[in-house]
């Protein structure tokens, strides 16, 4: 009976030993950082458009991340997740009419945006809860489709096209002011020719900086007294000028405000245009006031939204009291009116 006893115990052991081998040889070891992670491949863009009577057009864009085995890497964990890049484009007008300004809203996570139209580069500027671009469609531009395009460092091109309208501005008689003398409507236009290239040059500078941080503002008091439009062709004997601007009608020596913040470009007397103002608000921005009685502030000064400039008048070539405001998008000109309501 004893042997059996000892017989048993070491068949025991030997039992025991072979189980602790055979589950130690089966034991999976799992190195730190190995497993499946997920990657970014090539971006590609899934487009949709709201279909809504809204004047407002929204364009949405996503990028799409594709999951993937790689090999393992210390740095790796198999939680590791990718977050895809956006792109959310709004603009205010797709069917903009001559003389009007797009304004285009960039929002998401784009890198190093940039926007062009019709292959002209435009200013993408940061405003209030996102990036942006003016887009200015002059009194004389195409009718018809253009091109629109954005393009990012993260994200595949966009490409959109907006249809342009007509304008469908007045035709008005315009004589030549007494006060003028014996000037000729041919004069006239040589001479107008030469004070705009001056201005001209001044509005086609590109300040790279935003001076502004709320939308703009019209420039009077009351400003319901409206005398011309922009883009009125105003037929002078035998010429004819585009009037590209606003003029504004009031009492004489009316407080005169800045649309916005800036910096005075140029503050002083024309020979056809009066007292004249120009103000850059930066991004390729301008503001011109024109015909004033009086000039409150001077070249290289910073002035501030409503802040007062000058006094209305009828200096220079002007038929009456009233304020001519232009104002110049990248040297295009556009309604200012028309620019006020797209910051809306």
């Amino acid at each position: 009976m004893k042997y059996v006893v000892v017989i048993l115990l070491i068949l025991g052991v030997g039992l025991v030993g072979g189980i602790l081998v055979f589950g130690e040889r089966n034991q999976t070891i799992t190195a730190p950082g190995a497993g499946l992670h997920e990657i970014a491949a090539p971006s590609s863009v899934l487009v949709e458009e709201n279909a809504s009577s809204s004047p407002l057009s929204t364009i949405v864009a996503t990028s799409t991340a594709v999951s993937t085995t790689t090999p393992a890497t210390p740095t790796s964990t198999a939680d590791e997740k990718v977050i895809p890049a956006t792109l959310s484009v709004k603009f205010s007008n797709l069917a903009p009419l001559q003389g009007e300004t797009v304004l285009v809203s960039i929002l998401g996570d784009p890198k190093s945006p940039e926007v062009s139209y019709d292959g002209k580069s435009i200013p993408v500027f940061l405003y209030q809860d996102g990036l942006r671009a003016l887009i200015p469609i002059g009194a004389h531009e195409s009718i018809g489709s253009h091109a629109i395009r954005i393009t990012a460092d993260n994200l595949p091109d966009y490409s959109r096209s907006i249809g342009v309208k007509s304008g469908k501005f007045p035709v008005v008689d315009l004589g030549i002011p007494e006060k003028m003398g014996t000037t000729t409507p041919a004069q006239l236009v040589q001479d107008l020719s030469k004070e705009n290239a001056e201005l001209n040059a001044i509005v086609a500078l590109v300040t790279p900086e935003t001076f502004f941080t709320r939308g703009f503002g019209l420039p009077l008091t009351d400003n319901t007294h409206l005398s011309s439009v922009f883009g009125e062709i105003r037929k002078t004997g035998d010429q004819t000028i585009s009037h590209l601007g606003v003029d504004f009608g009031g009492a004489e020596g009316s407080k005169v405000a800045a649309m916005n913040d800036g910096v005075v470009e140029k503050a002083e007397s024309t020979a056809l245009y009066g007292n004249a103002v120009i103000i850059d608000h930066g991004e390729g921005i301008f503001s011109m006031y024109l015909h004033l009685k009086t000039i409150l502030i001077s070249k290289g000064m910073k002035v501030r939204r409503g802040q007062a400039i000058g006094t209305l008048g009828q200096t220079g070539y002007s038929t009456g009291p009233h304020l001519h405001l232009s104002v110049k998008i990248n040297g295009v000109s556009v309604d200012p009116i028309k620019f006020v309501d797209a910051f809306k």
